[in-house]
């Protein structure tokens, strides 16, 4: 197995824009970089564990199921979409009533933990990721590389999401106003959404 391989792929897979990395970046503006860390524990949690079903069989139950994973992209989409346009919607909302608050708040490790099962984006780098390690362990030098694997996904993972997060704190500084504060949120709906509607153009 090729780690350095591995471990190039997922920071570039987990640092670059998605769903996840969306998320935390609007919700550290909303809210502050502390409260952002609960959701960016749920996320690299819950995509440990979706690397670790694919990795003990699932990620061949998918593949030899094209029907099935076909619907949990459409499904996972589809529930992305609708997050994003939700945040257009509430941002539209504010500004023809700015006394309203949306009640938005960072959602906790639960949340963020089960929102990965229906993000694609997390199950194409859980398969792929998968594909790539033994599909078992037959030595120590198996173990070692899979333990490596695993913790470097969790690492990773967390950094990639406090990054986006502490970007978003930064952005904060510059959305002083309503307006402002408008504007970011509906382009971050929109490039959630966005972000979701590619996976369904995907061949």
């Amino acid at each position: 197995m090729n780690l350095l391989g591995t471990f190039t792929l997922v920071f570039v897979a987990l640092a670059t824009p998605g769903p996840n990395n969306l998320f935390m970046t609007r919700a550290a503006a909303a809210s502050g970089m502390r409260a952002t860390v609960p959701a960016a524990i749920g996320v690299a949690l819950g995509g440990l564990a979706m690397l670790l079903l694919s990795h003990v069989g699932l990620a061949t139950v998918l593949l030899g199921a094209p029907e099935l994973r076909q619907a949990i992209l459409v499904a996972g989409s589809a529930v992305l979409i609708y997050g994003g346009l939700r945040i257009v919607a509430s941002a539209h909302r504010r500004q023809h009533a700015p006394e309203l608050h949306d009640g938005s708040a960072p959602a906790g490790v639960a949340a963020l933990f089960l929102f990965q099962f229906v993000n694609p984006k997390a199950w194409t780098l859980s398969l792929t990721i998968a594909a790539a390690m033994p599909a078992s362990i037959h030595s120590g030098a198996d173990a070692v590389a899979v333990s490596a694997i695993y913790a470097c996904f969790l690492l990773v993972s967390m950094a990639c999401n406090l990054g986006w997060a502490a970007f978003g704190q930064v952005a904060s500084r510059w959305l002083g106003t309503a307006a402002r504060r408008t504007h970011f949120d509906r382009a971050m709906g929109l490039l959630l959404a966005g972000s979701a509607g590619l996976f369904l153009l995907q061949p």
